[in-house]
């Protein structure tokens, strides 16, 4: 225990607070700090033996093994009077350091259970002190129990105290902490054509952590959300991104998919057969899904020329006349045609050509008088036997 002692003046008595040396062993120093005091005098510290332990201003060094005392000594300073306070030492021989073995720890993933720390191999039988430098990666409780709080980095500090003829001595360890690898399902989504909407599936995963969609080309297919919709054709890669979460870090996941037009079901195209001298007639587009334009085209306008969705007959003879609807965003070109025979009217003449009464060899010219006809061709006329009846003129 401290002893306080004091001499009896005519001042003012210096109550000194505690005078306490760590404990040391030859060969070991230590700065002697003094007791606290109200007054301002100077100090001096003094060994009883210098052989076992030597002082020099506020400096204590252990020589050799034994016991020793070391007064504290403050100076009268105005009205207070001269102070001592004293300690007690036992110097012990001096100390070795343990040569300790490696401090080994895994490194570790995010959500392990909590481990124990084993010390490493050390001839000295102090005992032993972990700390970590971070404790938001691992933290030690209990003694030697780690836990695994977060990722990153820290150092482990293995401290062995000082025993006997043992001194302190530490070692440490580098231990990493990293999330558990997300481990994603197959991401597949089938093909589609353009103007559907639909839900994206994400893939299996062991988190929980949120997903996000993206569109490589948001010109033919746009996602909101999870809910995607087919715009135009073509190709298209969807990444699914699931965002790291508590044990797990992050994952990615592609899909690719074609987006083709709708396949447009048309109806029959027909066009009946004309004669000549039909009026313009107009051409009806077949039964369609889609709303593109129609246009139309003729295989012979020297038989039927087509203006529009108007046809108009030229001439006797065959040709296709060809329906084609132009494609949209959502269904492609569409074609129809049907094949159109042009014919010329048929002529009643009526009555049949007569030639009124008995002609005789000698007879004066007559003239000849055409049947009725719808048409208004020219008439000509020809004879059998030009030996019995010539004909001349029309």
């Amino acid at each position: 225990m401290p002893i306080r002692t004091r001499k009896k003046k005519s001042k003012v008595y210096t109550r000194l607070g505690p005078f306490t040396v760590p404990t040391l062993s030859v060969g070991a120093s230590v700065t002697l700090v003094a007791p606290e005091s109200p007054s301002g005098g100077s100090w001096e510290f003094v060994s009883s033996d210098d052989y076992i332990v030597n002082v020099t201003g506020n400096q204590a060094t252990a020589v050799d093994d034994g016991a020793v005392t070391i007064p504290a000594i403050q100076q009268a300073w105005g009205s207070y009077d001269e102070a001592h306070a004293t300690d007690f030492l036992l110097i012990g021989p001096a100390q070795s350091t343990p040569v300790l073995g490696p401090l080994t720890i895994p490194n570790k993933q995010l959500c392990d259970v909590s481990f124990t720390i084993v010390a490493p191999t050390s001839a000295s039988t102090g005992a032993w002190t972990f700390t970590s430098s971070n404790p938001m990666v691992i933290s030690i409780s209990g003694g030697n129990v780690g836990q695994v709080n977060g990722a990153g980095t820290c150092v482990i500090t293995a401290t062995q105290a000082a025993v006997g003829s043992w001194s302190e001595a530490s070692t440490t360890c580098n231990v990493t902490v990293t999330p558990r690898t997300n481990t994603l399902g197959a991401f597949t989504i089938p093909n589609k054509e353009v103007g559907v909407s639909f839900d994206i599936t994400p893939p299996t995963s062991a988190s929980t952590g949120a997903w996000t969609f993206t569109s490589s080309n948001p010109m033919v297919m746009s996602i909101v959300g999870r809910r995607a919709t087919t715009l135009a054709a073509g190709g298209v890669t969807v990444t699914a991104n699931q965002a790291a979460h508590q044990c797990y870090s992050a994952g990615t996941a592609n899909a690719s998919l074609t987006i083709s037009m709708v396949t447009n079901t048309v109806g029959g195209f027909s066009v009946p057969d004309k004669t000549l001298c039909t009026p313009d007639f107009l051409l009806s587009p077949p039964v369609s899904n889609s709303s593109g334009l129609w246009s139309y085209t003729s295989s012979d306008t020297s038989v039927i020329t087509v203006s529009g969705a108007y046809g108009h007959v030229v001439a006797p003879g065959t040709c296709v006349l060809t329906a084609t609807q132009a494609a949209t965003a959502q269904y492609p070109q569409t074609v129809a045609s049907d094949t159109v025979t042009v014919t010329a009217k048929p002529n009643n003449v009526s009555p049949e050509l007569s030639i009124p009464g008995t002609k005789s060899v000698g007879d004066p010219p007559f003239t000849l008088t055409h049947p009725t006809s719808l048409s208004t061709g020219a008439w000509t006329y020809s004879s059998s036997d030009p030996n019995v009846i010539a004909v001349t003129g029309a």
